[in-house]
Order: C-alpha cells, then sequence, then structure tokens
C-alpha cells in the first residue's frame, strides 16, 4: 500500500513539474508581440502579406493564451485534490492520457464527444 501511494506522490509531482516548466516556456513566449503592431504599406500586396502574418501571430497569441488557462487550471485541481477527474462524466483520467496531455480537463470519451458535437456545430454553422 505504501509503494502504491509513494509511485501516486511521485507521479503528481513530476506532472506539477511538467505543467509548471510548460508554463514558464508558454509566458516566455507570449511576451513576444512584436508582429501585432499595426502597419501601413503602399503596396497593396504587401499590405494584405502583413495582415496575413498579423492574424497569424494573433491566432498565435490566443492559442498561448488558453494553453496558460489550461494549464493553471489543471495545477489549481492539483491543490484542490481534484486533478485528473474529467469535468464532463466525473470519472478519472487515464494515466496515459495524463502522461500525454497533463493539463487534459476530459477523459478521452467526453472529449471525443466533445470534439463531435464541436464538428457537428461547425457543420450546421457552414451549412446555414
Amino acid at each position: 500500500m505504501n509503494a502504491k501511494i509513494s509511485t501516486i506522490a511521485i507521479r503528481a509531482s513530476h506532472q506539477k513539474g511538467l505543467l509548471e516548466a510548460k508554463l514558464q516556456e508558454l509566458l516566455g513566449l507570449s511576451l513576444d508581440r512584436r508582429g501585432l503592431e499595426a502597419e501601413v504599406l503602399a503596396d497593396p500586396l504587401d499590405q494584405v502579406r502583413l495582415d496575413v502574418d498579423r492574424d497569424m501571430v494573433v491566432q498565435q497569441v490566443n492559442q498561448q493564451s488558453r494553453m496558460i488557462e489550461e494549464i493553471r487550471s489543471a495545477l489549481d485541481k492539483m491543490r484542490d485534490q481534484a486533478y485528473g477527474i474529467c469535468e464532463e462524466c466525473d470519472q478519472s483520467i487515464a494515466q496515459q492520457r495524463l502522461d500525454a496531455i497533463p493539463w487534459a480537463r476530459l477523459c478521452v470519451k467526453c472529449q471525443s464527444q466533445s470534439e463531435a458535437r464541436t464538428s457537428e456545430a461547425m457543420t450546421l454553422g457552414h451549412a446555414a
């Protein structure tokens, strides 16, 4: 029994270290927002390219922000002893999933259902 508790504690400590390292990495990346500067160019083609590049930077910043939120949420759950519990079905998230995605909020089954709903909503949205 003590060996099992020790293994769980080691795994939790490892997961926490991974989450904290990823958070620091993302916070360092989020400081670089030079690509967001507004600029007007005389050549219309250059302006279009600049606008596309800026849109890509905005998407990257948004993705980084979402990831930072997910990681902070996972760290909060660790403190509250709710880490590794699916937010949809309240079942344990498989350790293999947490090893691959330490900030996972949903188990594989609920994640698949969520993605299917999103895909369906996008399909219906395009059809309307």
